[in-house]
Order: structure tokens, then sequence, then C-alpha cells
């Protein structure tokens, strides 16, 4: 399809902010990015300085593992969606999410093994995240009425993203 030489961004922005769900789920994106996003602008510091780990150990704890985990856990998360739904994935992998989060104050030089346990459960849990708000979006974005609107709720919520990720390391570098 051709873009149309009719198209005006103001509309084009409206539309997706007047639907009442699209709100909800950018506030809902935009909070749990804010939320974790500064995490992993730390991780690396605190498993030097708290955890006193090597640079392989902790090379292998942030991006061979969780890497192997979340390739091997996306079939799981779509069969689950496909099953039981968007909505009730998002909140499992949600809450699944934020446990995780908090298992890093465990993560010290003697009980590492315990606190990372934590933290591989929220990796797990990221792809059905992933997987639920993409599928979410998509369904928000659909052609209404013959008109496509769904580059602007994709861009919507691509800018809403961003600018909670770049607050949310502003908070945490402040804090």
């Amino acid at each position: 399809n051709k873009p149309s030489p009719h198209a005006r961004l103001w509309p084009m922005i409206q539309q997706p902010l007047a639907d009442r769900n699209f709100r909800h789920f950018l506030g809902y994106t935009a909070m749990m990015t804010f939320a974790m996003g500064y995490l992993n602008q730390f991780v690396w510091l605190y498993l030097f300085d708290v955890g006193h780990l090597s640079n392989t150990r902790a090379n292998a704890m942030l991006t061979i593992f969780p890497l192997i985990i979340t390739m091997s856990c996306y079939p799981l998360w779509g069969r689950l969606i496909d099953r039981f739904g968007r909505k009730p994935v998002l909140v499992i992998s949600g809450l699944l999410i934020v446990k995780g989060a908090a298992a890093w104050m465990f993560v010290t030089s003697e009980t590492w093994v315990i606190g990372y346990a934590g933290v591989l459960i929220a990796t797990f849990a990221w792809p059905g995240m992933e997987l639920a708000n993409l599928n979410i979006l998509l369904g928000m974005s659909q052609s209404m009425g013959g008109r496509r609107y769904g580059t602007a709720y994709i861009a919507m919520t691509s800018f809403v993203t961003a600018v909670a990720g770049i607050l949310s390391g502003l908070f945490g570098g402040a804090i």
C-alpha cells in the first residue's frame, strides 16, 4: 500500500490516544519500562562490587545464560498465549519479572546461587511479556473502518517506551 498523501500527523496521534484501552496499555508498558529499565546499568557494577564475581562469571551470568534461556522459552510462551490468551500471560510474566528484579538483592558473594535463581526466573518470563505485549499491540492496531492507524499505535508505543526508558535511566542515575 502506498502512503496516503492526505495523512496528517495530529490525527494519527489522536486516534490511538483516544482509545482508552490503548492508554491503559501505554501506562502499563511505560510503568514496566520505567521500573525495570535502570537495573541493567547497575547490575554489572553490582556483580563486581558486591558479588565480587570474576569477569568470566559475570559475563556468563549476564550474557550467556540469559540468551540460552530466552531462546529456549519463546515457544513455550507462544503456546501459553495460544492456549490461555494474551492478558493472563502478561499478568503471570509480569509477576515473575518483578520478583526477579528483587532477587538481585540476594546475589552476594556467598549467596549468589540462590539470588541468581530468582533472576533466571525473571529472565524466563521476559519473552512471555514481550510476546503478550506484541500480540496486544497488534490486536489494537488493526484497521478500523477501512482506515489504517496501525503504524500510529506502534509509533506511540515506541515513543512512550523510549521516554520511559530515558526517564528510568535518569532516575536510576540520580538515586
